[in-house]
Formats: C-alpha cells, sequence, structure tokens
C-alpha cells in the first residue's frame, strides 16, 4: 500500500505511447482480467484524448500510474453529454480518494468543454459503485438496461448477465445534497417498499462474495433487483442513494 496517496497523487492527461501503454496494464489489472480477456488498444486511447474525448490519469511520483478515467463525446437528440467509458484505480491503493479526484478532473474536463452532463453506466448489484455514484457525487441513475452489453465474457462471473444502470451527472449540481433514506429498514435481498413517495430496495452489500457461494441464488436475486429497477425506472423513478444498512445489505432509494 502507498503511503500519502491523496496530496502525492497528481491528475492529468496522458502525454505519450508509454503512458497509453501502461494505461492498458492498469485497466487490465484494476478489472482483474486473464490474458485472453479483451480491453482496448493504446492507439484508441490516443484518438480519444486528440478529437474531443478526455483520457485522464492519476500519477503517483514512485509508482507512476494508479488510476485512469476515460470519456468521450455524445449527443442526446443533440444535446451534448460526455460519456465515461471507464473508470480504474489500482487495486493497491483504492480507497484512499483517487477515484473520487478522478471523477473531479473529469468533471473540470467536461465544464471547460461546455459540456454540463455526465453519463456511465455500472452494474447495479456493485453497491460501493452506487453509494460512490449517488451519495459522494450526486448523480442520479436514470435508465435501467437488463443485459446491456451481453452475457458478461471477463471476470469470475464470466456468462452471468449483464444488467446496466445508466446514471447522470449534472455537473453544476456538484456537490449534491444528502439524498440518503430516513431510517432505512434492513430488507430481504430484492424486497422492497414503498413509503411517503420513495421506493427502498434491499440487496448485497458485498456481492462478489454471494456470487461466489452461490451463483444460481445470485442470479435469482439479480432477477428480483432487475425486475422491481426496469419497472420503475421506466416509469420515471430515479435511483439518488445507495447505503449500507448492515454488515450483509444495501438499500437503494428512488424517488420520482
Amino acid at each position: 500500500m502507498l503511503a500519502d496517496t491523496g496530496p502525492a497523487v497528481t491528475i492529468r492527461p496522458l502525454r505519450d505511447s508509454p503512458e497509453m501503454n501502461e494505461a492498458v496494464d492498469l485497466y487490465r489489472r484494476g478489472f482483474h482480467l486473464k490474458p485472453t480477456d479483451p480491453s482496448f488498444s493504446p492507439r484508441l486511447l490516443a484518438a480519444l484524448r486528440d478529437n474531443g474525448g478526455g483520457v485522464l490519469g492519476a500519477f503517483h511520483p514512485d509508482s507512476g500510474l494508479v488510476g485512469l478515467v476515460i470519456s468521450f463525446t455524445a449527443l442526446d437528440d443533440g444535446r451534448p453529454y460526455q460519456y465515461s467509458q471507464t473508470a480504474v484505480v489500482d487495486p493497491a491503493v483504492q480507497n484512499a480518494g483517487i477515484g473520487r479526484r478522478l471523477k473531479l478532473a473529469q468533471r473540470e474536463h467536461a465544464l471547460a468543454s461546455g459540456i454540463g452532463t455526465i453519463r456511465w453506466t455500472f452494474d447495479p448489484m456493485r453497491t460501493r459503485n452506487a453509494h460512490f455514484n449517488f451519495d459522494v457525487l450526486g448523480a442520479r441513475g436514470r435508465w435501467f438496461r437488463r443485459n446491456y452489453y451481453g452475457s458478461t465474457d471477463i471476470g469470475p462471473e464470466a456468462g452471468a448477465r449483464s444488467d446496466r444502470v445508466v446514471v447522470e451527472w449534472d455537473l453544476d449540481a456538484y456537490p449534491g445534497a444528502d439524498r440518503r433514506p430516513t431510517a432505512a429498514p434492513t430488507l430481504v435481498w430484492g424486497e422492497h417498499v414503498e413509503r411517503s413517495g420513495e421506493v427502498l430496495l434491499g440487496v448485497p452489500a458485498d456481492w462478489a462474495y454471494v456470487y461466489a457461494a452461490d451463483a444460481d441464488a445470485a442470479e435469482r436475486v439479480r432477477d428480483s433487483v432487475a425486475d422491481l429497477l426496469e419497472s420503475r425506472m421506466d416509469d420515471g423513478w430515479s435511483i439518488v442513494s445507495c447505503v449500507r444498512v448492515s454488515d450483509d445489505t444495501a438499500v437503494y432509494r428512488l424517488v420520482r
């Protein structure tokens, strides 16, 4: 573990071919990819950097590249936004605030380009990511996409369905107000309750552990979560918070 990773780390665009190759290595290491798992190329990163995209790295003076965010400009009915394709931090320095600094640097990059919105996707079973997206950054989960990428072909969950929530971050609204549920109950995984204009949904706090212990049971939970998110988000509900309420369980909060 590196010491003093916060102030020591510098966030800046990647500059040259060696740094692009270092980014590919970091991506493969961060997502625990096997040698045969697909990734992206250094040439793609250079093209994105020089054509309206953002390829930003977190550099430690002793260890080099320890974090990466990649985004590109997209359009929704003629309105531009940045789409964040990848965010990864070296496993050796996670939980040191580097991910937050990278996302804030991505925000500044987009605002400097005249763009006020960033979107990305995440697996709703990954509650640490969800908490960061909603409760730290103040973004919202706007849409649900069942099996967005097809069956997962990389990592320990190869063959599983790739459900995703599309997150939208209003960059002018950062930092967001506290949107956690009041006195959130401990719910059974996949169970939901509705109260006072909000829906609360229970999910496993550590999906990787649950999936490794019993993949079939985990997939049944994924189905229940997907059914609720799909029906509500198609009807205009948004995810605004995800908080851990016990060692085993986290709770999503959805509002109109």
